[in-house]
């Protein structure tokens, strides 16, 4: 059975660590059932490909699945992870948890993006979607890396 002053602790360090999972600072203003698209880029991938990247903030307050990526720009985007080492892998959708975020601007987990329509060298902006279960989407611009 558990002593007073273990569950005191236990309670302590449940609390604390909810508390440092909440990835909003106190400066912060959050809008309540937003998803926001933070940081997105552009970079060179391998074999003519390239890599969209960013940060998903989930702030509906339920979980919610990306399904994929579309553009004008590019006709295949495909969620890439590095799962062992070298080894890359993919996943046909990736669920984000309420109030939580997917980091997808690590080297360990991208967009791979193929089939382009057009000149990404001549653009500024890439204007892409992200679609989610139940018809949302998200628009994001963004920027090419050099």
């Amino acid at each position: 059975m558990m002593r007073r002053r273990e569950w005191i602790a236990a309670a302590l360090i449940g609390f604390a660590m909810t508390l440092s999972s909440n990835f909003t600072r106190a400066d912060e203003v959050v809008d309540p059932g937003s998803l926001n698209i933070v940081d997105p880029i552009i970079s060179k991938g391998s074999n003519g490909s390239y890599r969209l990247m960013f940060i998903l903030e989930n702030h509906t307050g339920m979980p919610i699945t990306i399904l994929g990526i579309s553009s004008s720009y590019f006709s295949d985007a495909t969620f890439e992870f590095r799962s062992d080492g070298e080894a890359v892998s993919s996943l046909d959708s990736i669920t984000i948890q309420s109030n939580d975020f997917l980091n997808l601007a690590s080297s360990h987990q991208w967009f791979r993006l193929d089939g382009f329509k057009a000149d990404l060298s001549k653009s500024g902006l890439i204007p892409f979607v992200v679609r989610f279960t139940h018809g949302r989407m998200q628009q994001g611009h963004a920027h090419l890396q050099k």
